[in-house]
C-alpha cells in the first residue's frame, strides 16, 4: 500500500496556493483501486483521509465575512511584524508555545479518536510506501515517520524547490531556518526524493552532496498537471460580474503569489515603459499577498494607473482564473527562480502566448509558444512585450499532462523509486 501524507492540507483546508493545489489534485485522483490512501498525522499516528476538497470548492463556499476576517488578521500581523522586538518575542516565545499546544491538542484528539472510533487509523507496515507530498515543514510527525522507516516502510519525500536555501533573500527569515532544518531531517529519514522538475532535482542533488549526504539516495522527478478543474465543477461556479467585465478588455496577465521573487515590480515597470496602456492594454496581477511586498503594494495603490490600467486581484476562484486564461492576450511570467512554473503551462494549454524570464526551469518546460526576456531586466521585458503581442501566428495549444496523467506519472515514479530502494539505511 502507498500512503500519501496530506497533513497540512487537512489541517488548513482554506489554503489554496500552488503546493496545496498539487496535493489536492494528486491525492484526490489516486484511490484505493490504485493501491493508494491519503493520510494525515494526528497526535501519535496517521488517519485515513477519504476525499480532499478542491481549491475552487473551498473558495466557492468561503463566505465574504470570513475573507474579510482573514484579511484583517493578516493586516494586524503585518503591522506587528514591523516592530522588531515584537517579531523577536513572537518567534522566540509565542511560536514554540503555540506549536506545543497544537501538538498537545492533536495528541488529545488522537486519544479521543482511538476511544470513540471517530478516526480511521491506519497501520502502516513493513513493505508499505509512505510519501510525504505535503509541505510538512513545521510538522511534528518526524518521530512517527522515523519509526515507520525503522519498521521497513519506504519513505519518499517530495521537494518542490530549494528557494529558501538557495535564494533566502526572497523568503521570510523564519521560513529559511525552518525549511533548512526540515530538509536536513528529511534527508535522514527518507529513502529517496521526488521533485517537480529536472532543474529542481539537480538543485536538490547539489545541495545534498554539499551537506555530506554521500549515500547517493535515488531521486527522480515528475511533472505537474495543468487542467484547472473539472468542467462540471467550473460550470457550477459563477464568476463575479466585475471579473467578467474586466476580462473583456485587452488583458496582459500574470499569475502567482505576490512576493519578491515573482518580480511583480519588474512586470509593472516593464508594462509602464512599454506604453501599452495607451493602446488599451491593462495589466492584471492575480495572486495572494506573500511576504516582503508591503512597500510595493503601497506604491501601486497610490499610483494614478491603479485600477485603471493596473489591477491586483487576490481572491480568485479557479473558474474566474480560467476565464482570465481564456481571454487574456498574453501571460507574463517574470520569476527569478521557480521549482516548476505552473501558470506557464496553464496558459499554454489554453492556447495563449507566454513571455517568460529566461531561467532554466522555464526553458525545460516551454514550447514554441513561449518567448523569453532577460531575467531581472525591465527594459528587456518592455522591449519584448510589444514584439510578442504583435505575433499573428496562432501558437496552438500546448500538449501537456492533465492532472489525471500527472497523478499516474507520480504514482509510476513512486513505484519505481520504491523498487530501487534497498531496505537497509544508507
Amino acid at each position: 500500500m502507498i500512503y500519501i501524507d496530506c497533513s497540512e492540507v487537512v489541517r488548513n483546508p482554506h489554503l489554496h496556493t500552488g503546493i496545496q493545489r498539487v496535493v489536492r489534485n494528486v491525492a484526490s485522483r489516486l484511490s484505493l483501486d490504485s493501491g493508494c490512501q491519503a493520510v494525515a498525522f494526528m497526535g501519535f499516528g496517521f488517519v485515513a483521509i477519504n476525499g480532499l476538497p478542491s481549491s475552487s470548492s473551498i473558495l466557492a463556499v468561503e463566505s465574504e465575512a470570513r475573507r474579510n476576517r482573514l484579511a484583517t488578521i493578516k493586516s494586524i500581523k503585518k503591522q506587528l511584524a514591523k516592530i522588531k522586538i515584537l517579531k523577536y518575542f513572537f518567534r522566540t516565545f509565542i511560536v514554540p508555545i503555540v506549536e506545543r499546544w497544537r501538538r498537545v491538542a492533536r495528541e488529545i484528539s488522537y486519544i479521543v479518536g482511538r476511544i470513540s472510533g471517530k478516526y480511521d487509523f491506519v497501520a502502516i507496515k513493513d513493505g508499505d510506501v509512505f510519501v510525504s507530498l505535503d509541505t510538512n515543514w513545521y510538522a511534528d510527525s518526524f518521530k512517527a515517520v522515523r519509526k515507520l522507516k525503522k519498521k521497513g516502510v519506504v519513505v519518499i519525500t517530495v521537494v518542490y524547490d530549494l528557494i529558501p536555501i538557495n535564494y533566502p533573500q526572497y523568503c521570510d527569515e523564519y521560513l529559511c531556518v525552518v525549511f533548512e532544518e526540515w530538509l536536513g531531517s528529511a534527508a535522514t529519514i527518507s529513502n529517496s526524493f521526488l521533485t517537480i522538475s529536472l532543474d529542481a532535482k539537480k538543485s536538490l542533488e547539489d545541495y545534498l552532496s554539499s551537506q555530506g549526504f554521500s549515500c547517493q539516495m535515488p531521486s527522480d522527478y515528475f511533472y505537474l498537471g495543468a487542467d484547472l478543474a473539472g468542467a462540471v465543477e467550473l460550470n457550477n461556479l459563477v464568476p463575479r460580474h466585475d471579473i467578467v467585465e474586466l476580462c473583456k478588455k485587452k488583458v496582459i496577465l500574470t499569475v502567482g503569489t505576490i512576493e519578491p521573487r515573482k518580480r511583480h515590480d519588474l512586470i509593472v515597470d516593464g508594462f509602464r515603459s512599454s506604453m501599452l496602456s495607451e493602446d488599451g492594454y491593462i495589466l492584471v496581477c492575480i495572486g495572494r499577498n506573500g511576504w516582503k511586498v508591503e512597500n510595493f503594494l503601497a506604491d501601486i495603490k497610490l499610483a494614478e494607473d491603479y485600477q485603471k490600467s493596473i489591477y491586483i486581484l487576490h481572491d480568485i476562484t479557479d473558474a474566474e482564473l480560467d476565464i482570465f486564461y481564456r481571454n487574456c492576450e498574453l501571460l507574463v511570467f517574470a520569476s527569478d527562480v521557480e521549482g516548476f512554473g505552473l501558470p506557464l503551462v496553464e496558459a499554454r494549454m489554453k492556447g495563449k502566448r507566454v513571455l517568460a524570464s529566461d531561467i532554466p526551469v522555464f526553458r525545460e518546460i516551454a514550447d514554441h509558444g513561449v518567448s523569453f526576456f532577460e531575467a531581472g531586466n525591465a527594459l528587456s521585458l518592455a522591449k519584448e512585450l510589444p514584439k510578442v503581442l504583435s505575433i499573428q501566428e496562432d501558437p496552438g495549444v500546448m500538449d501537456w499532462l492533465t492532472w489525471d496523467e500527472a497523478s499516474l506519472q507520480f504514482l509510476s515514479k513512486v513505484k519505481k523509486m520504491a523498487s530501487l530502494i534497498d531496505q537497509k539505511d544508507c
